[in-house]
């Protein structure tokens, strides 16, 4: 690790300090709220994780954007909006078993399209990204 940041120098000790901080923020308010984001209480809302924290998101984008939180001034929203998209990214991992999205990217050939392996996760979706867009498979 320490190699990698000696190589990106001052932005890689910038980029390592941030997920620091972000780190340290999830797993204050982890603590504080008792994991409330991935191991909901349940009382009113049966909705599952994943949508609890898409609409924790839809929630803080529509107070920036009616101008209740700055993100030039207020950091914190920056800091929430992080630490919500690492939270949904566990969760995706959690429920659909998987780590990481992108180890389903098969590379059919390189220059002119992928496939994506959807039809595991989503297994209604026709579309495909095909020379840099998605395209309807019919």
């Amino acid at each position: 690790m320490q190699d990698l940041l000696s190589q990106s120098g001052d932005t890689g000790e910038e980029i390592a300090h941030v997920c620091d901080s972000i780190k340290e923020l999830l797993l204050s308010k982890n603590k504080k709220y008792g994991d409330s984001a991935l191991d909901p209480v349940r009382l009113f809302s049966d909705a599952n994780i994943i949508e609890q924290i898409k609409v924790r998101i839809d929630d803080k984008l529509s107070r920036i954007s009616r101008g209740a939180g700055c993100m030039q001034e207020d950091e914190d929203v920056i800091n929430d909006l992080i630490g919500y998209l690492v939270l949904l990214k566990i969760a995706y991992s959690r429920e659909l078993g998987f780590s990481d999205l992108y180890n389903d990217i098969e590379f059919q050939n390189t220059e002119t399209s992928l496939t994506f392996n959807s039809n595991k996760y989503w297994p209604d979706d026709p579309w495909t990204l095909t020379y840099g867009r998605y395209r309807h498979s019919d």
